[in-house]
């Protein structure tokens, strides 16, 4: 099992990317019906993007010393992918506690959680100096954890560390066989559909036996029952590991009930949100949480 398929992280920074690009401008969706006309999904969406802002470009500036093709590209998911100002004002995070990002490719996430961290204190940003940024109106509070990175690719890890500095620990290896530290939230975004039913199973398995209770584990996966949606994501998938160079790259998609009802497996309590806004992808945000005391998790079922 490995950390996104034989390039290491090439199913999760750049599946993002590739799935995220037509989010920047196709996020917004202005009204169509006039002044009476209820508010769209569109609407509220870039209000999110536009009060996340200030936080993405700090995250961004972590990465004004890497290459102009990693700079690029840093910027381009932060602006266009969802799933990243999610992590800020979904709530699901906890406060305080270990997070562990599992095949974090570049450290994006990580640097998004970073700038969050400071710009909830008040701290200047690691690339700017401006002082801090401030916090947007009406989101939750900013989580203040610990930051530990797992990737497998060396170039990405060395990215990673270069931009992120003292701000999260990046580690260097294979998600088969990586110790997973004892954690209050993990994130999968991305790298599942990489690996076999067998090595999924086994990876969400040590996920959870890392997490304490009450903590919390965040997968962003495609939808493999979402019709249309789901056809277009295996072409862009297939297409885009064939132009990597990776002909026999293998994927294991789960329709969104089936990834519920593996975490449920696993002893979480699930729920799953549409994570595909502006883009025709079928991608979807399974969120587990383990229970702070025994019970019986809530049944698994779809996206709602």
């Amino acid at each position: 099992m490995t950390a996104g398929g034989p390039a290491g992280r090439a199913g999760g920074d750049e599946a993002r990317t590739r799935r995220g690009d037509a989010l920047a401008a196709g996020g917004a969706g202005g009204r169509t019906g006039g002044a009476e006309a209820p508010p769209r999904r569109g609407d509220a969406n870039a209000t999110r993007g536009a009060a996340g802002r200030p936080l993405v470009e700090a995250a961004a500036r972590r990465y004004d010393g890497a290459g102009p093709a990693t700079r690029q590209f840093v910027r381009g998911k932060l602006r266009g992918d969802p799933i990243y100002l999610e992590l800020l004002a979904g709530g699901d995070l906890p406060r305080r506690g270990r997070l562990l990002d599992l095949g974090c490719g570049h450290g994006i996430a990580l640097a998004l959680l970073a700038a969050a961290r400071g710009g909830g204190r008040g701290e200047s940003d690691a690339g700017g100096g401006d002082g801090g940024v401030e916090w947007p109106a009406g989101w939750p509070p900013p989580a203040d954890l610990e930051l530990i990175g797992i990737e497998r690719s060396p170039r990405r890890v060395a990215v990673a560390r270069a931009s992120l500095g003292g701000e999260a620990e990046v580690r260097q290896g294979d998600l088969a066989g990586a110790d997973l530290p004892p954690c209050d939230a993990v994130l999968l975004l991305d790298v599942l559909h990489y690996l076999s039913a067998a090595d999924q199973t086994a990876l969400v398995g040590r996920a959870a036996r890392a997490l304490a209770p009450g903590g919390v584990l965040l997968i962003r996966e495609a939808d493999a029952a979402r019709g249309m949606r789901f056809a277009l994501t295996r072409v862009q998938e297939r297409l885009a590991a064939l132009a990597r160079g990776h002909w026999r790259q293998r994927f294991h998609y789960r329709p969104g009930a089936d990834w519920r009802r593996l975490l449920a497996a696993c002893g979480f309590e699930t729920e799953a949100r549409p994570m595909w806004r502006g883009t025709p992808f079928a991608n979807v945000l399974i969120v587990g949480r383990k229970p702070a005391v025994r019970g019986k998790p809530r049944a698994a079922g779809g996206v709602t």
